[in-house]
């Protein structure tokens, strides 16, 4: 994070926002309070999407499961292609990289800092998303003393960036609030 922010402090000094969809929403946010902990500006906005609140317990523990299981729940999610899966060479690629970017999403939730940014927070759901559900969602309202804006969408986990004008009208509509 020191360096992220030591690269881009150039850029910080210009009014921004941070959004983070799924495990990125958990990434904007741990960058916002490293900001806020070191003294560098802060972001005018937090847009996060598909994303349960930092203190939701991770919808799987890739540690704790045989691979079987984590494959069935990445099935589950959908945002991996069929012929990833159908391929044994593809996933001898992937999987590595997936229990990764899932044990990171356990390490983030273990080590939050439970104190509230103050700036605002829209925060995204989708309907029907089993990784994310709305009310996972909704409770980024407990990690803000500022305004917090809560939307649901139609649709499952990756439904907006199947969808990418309602998640850019949603984004300049949190923006233009701010």
């Amino acid at each position: 994070m020191v360096e992220l922010s030591e690269a881009l402090e150039p850029w910080l000094k210009r009014p921004f926002a941070l959004f983070g969809y799924s495990m990125g929403g958990l990434l904007a946010h741990a960058w916002a309070q490293h900001l806020r902990k070191q003294g560098f500006p802060q972001p005018e906005r937090l847009i996060i999407a598909a994303c349960g609140s930092p203190d939701t317990p991770a919808g799987i523990d890739p540690a704790k499961v045989d691979t079987g299981t984590f494959i069935t729940y990445l099935k589950q999610l959908g945002g991996t292609p069929d012929e990833v899966f159908e391929s044994q060479e593809l996933m001898d690629l992937v999987l590595p990289k997936l229990y990764s970017d899932f044990r990171l999403v356990v390490r983030l939730r273990e080590c939050i800092d439970e104190s509230a940014l103050t700036q605002p927070i829209t925060a995204l759901a989708a309907q029907d998303d089993l990784h994310s559900p709305p009310p996972a969602v909704a409770r980024w309202s407990k990690h803000t003393s500022g305004k917090f804006t809560g939307v649901t969408l139609p649709g499952g986990h990756f439904s907006m960036l199947h969808e990418p004008r309602v998640l850019i009208d949603q984004i300049l509509g949190a923006l233009a609030s701010s």
